[in-house]
């Protein structure tokens, strides 16, 4: 009895490091996507946005927290790491200090023509939003792979981004759009042949 259930923890650990990793290269394509899509300059800090919610999402979603706090410690990392990212675009000679406070202000100031129906054409603005999208994404599919075994579920928001940014972007995305497909069915596979051998 000791050895089957020995077998059996090694092997869903295999299957879990296989969903982790398929996951983990999902939220990095989109990353990836609008890392390389062309709109603007600086776009490339997105692509460690992705890296990020790949690492923070995996261990969140693996841990024993309770789903709210899980998800809370989710917002306030990324928003943390999404900010950071964004000001390291910001002029190299500035202090932390001075750049905190320009994004700062800047994002005040987003807020303010937001609320008033207006639009803002900030690009460090732009950049920070995408990171929180990526994040978001990211985090999403692998929570609901990970934690909640919904394969189908989680594919969605990431893949509805990447049709956005594929569909908008100026530049040819057609690459990751595909390793998005592909990697997407790698993982429906896994997770089919995962719950047949459990089964």
């Amino acid at each position: 009895m000791g050895l089957g259930l020995r077998m059996n923890n090694r092997f869903l650990l295999k299957n879990n490091i296989a969903l982790a990793a398929l996951t983990a290269v999902l939220a990095m394509l989109i990353a990836s996507a609008v890392s390389n899509s062309g709109w603007t300059a600086g776009l490339y800090i997105v692509f460690w946005a992705g890296f990020g919610v790949a690492v923070i999402g995996i261990l969140l979603s693996r841990s024993i927290l309770p789903t709210p706090v899980a998800h809370l410690f989710s917002v306030i990392i990324g928003s943390g790491w999404a900010f950071w990212l964004t000001s390291r675009i910001l002029p190299h000679e500035w202090s932390w200090n001075i750049r905190w406070e320009n994004l700062t202000t800047r994002i005040i100031v987003w807020y303010n023509i937001a609320a008033h129906g207006g639009v803002s054409y900030d690009n460090q603005m732009f950049i920070l939003e995408m990171s929180l999208i990526v994040w978001l994404a990211g985090y999403f599919t692998i929570w609901t792979v990970l934690r909640h075994k919904q394969i189908w579920a989680a594919l969605i928001p990431g893949g509805t981004v990447m049709l956005i940014v594929f569909h908008y972007a100026p530049a040819n995305l057609t690459f990751y759009v595909l390793s998005y497909l592909i990697v997407s069915i790698l993982l429906i596979i896994r997770f089919n042949l995962m719950e047949q051998e459990i089964h």
